[in-house]
């Protein structure tokens, strides 16, 4: 539960309830048989699920418990191709809000001889590719910039073509799948500004989320709160793009923007006055964003 962060804290080593248990007829990889185990919990307004992923071996007459599970929306892991290998994952999704977060395990062989396949996630750490571009690609996704890395990635392919490896194209489809959710929700029309701003920056449209910003005194005031609030997943992903590209000043202007709203229109003149990657031009146009805070 506070891996899928659905408890911050561990208050308790209670074992939880199982309630149901079901064969994944479909879409589930060979050979064996795949089931899984599920149990409910009730937070608020929101049905936890969670459980076991098991496997049986025919062969050798052998169940194994092959990992645990929890989805804060509820939904039961699925089988599904998500990398260029012939065998589908397991997806588990963790996905709360408009915060992609997806666990993808790949079928992998397994040096116990009782059962000999296992389930490996797929992450981002270390890097599957030595090269200087990819890492810094992997840096921002895993700081949630998922679009802005996969489109990196994507070049890097084309100039890599033939060296990347298994694991690193692997790497890269997780990466792809967090993007299409990013790009699906800044892609909807949002009734809120704030909201609108906030899946704009989630999917690292620094641009677009200035032009909200700057639509009407309305906006600026109801997204001022939004970065007044954002306990560090906003500004992870403005320092992790400053970090990989400190010219950027559309990312610029959302950093003085950020320390603006949390620490006064002062604080990020001084940031600015610090700043040597920051022009001329773009400063005077910071500062001018900054009289709207």
């Amino acid at each position: 539960m506070i891996d899928a962060n659905v408890e911050k804290n561990p208050g308790s080593s209670i074992p939880l309830p199982i309630s149901e248990i079901g064969r994944f007829d479909k879409d589930a990889p060979s050979p064996g048989i795949w089931y899984y185990l599920r149990g409910d919990r009730s937070w608020g307004t929101n049905q936890t699920a969670y459980g076991y992923i098991l496997h049986y071996n025919g062969d050798r007459r052998s169940l194994q418990q092959m990992i645990s599970w929890t989805s804060p929306t509820g939904d039961l892991p699925q089988w599904q191709q998500i990398t260029g290998d012939d065998e589908k994952e397991l997806v588990v999704r963790q996905t709360v809000g408009l915060e992609p977060r997806l666990r993808v395990y790949q079928v992998q062989p397994s040096e116990y001889l009782i059962n000999p396949i296992k389930l490996s996630e797929i992450t981002l750490t270390p890097p599957a590719f030595n090269d200087g571009a990819y890492k810094d690609a992997l840096l921002i996704a895993q700081n949630g910039l998922w679009t802005p890395a996969e489109q990196w990635l994507q070049f890097i392919q084309k100039q890599q073509k033939g060296k990347i490896t298994a694991a690193a194209q692997a790497q890269i489809d997780l990466i792809r799948l967090h993007s299409q959710l990013t790009k699906k929700l800044a892609d909807t029309s949002w009734a809120s500004p704030s909201q609108q701003v906030l899946a704009y920056l989630i999917d690292g449209r620094w641009g677009e989320a200035l032009k909200v910003f700057e639509a009407s005194p309305q906006n600026t005031v109801e997204i001022k709160n939004l970065l007044k609030v954002d306990t560090g997943r906003l500004e992870n992903r403005i320092d992790a793009a400053l970090q990989v590209n400190p010219n950027r000043s559309e990312v610029q202007a959302w950093k003085a923007l950020i320390i603006a709203s949390q620490k006064g229109t002062n604080q990020a003149d001084n940031w600015l006055n610090t700043q040597s990657k920051i022009s001329q031009d773009s400063s005077t146009y910071i500062k001018k964003l900054l009289t709207k805070i």
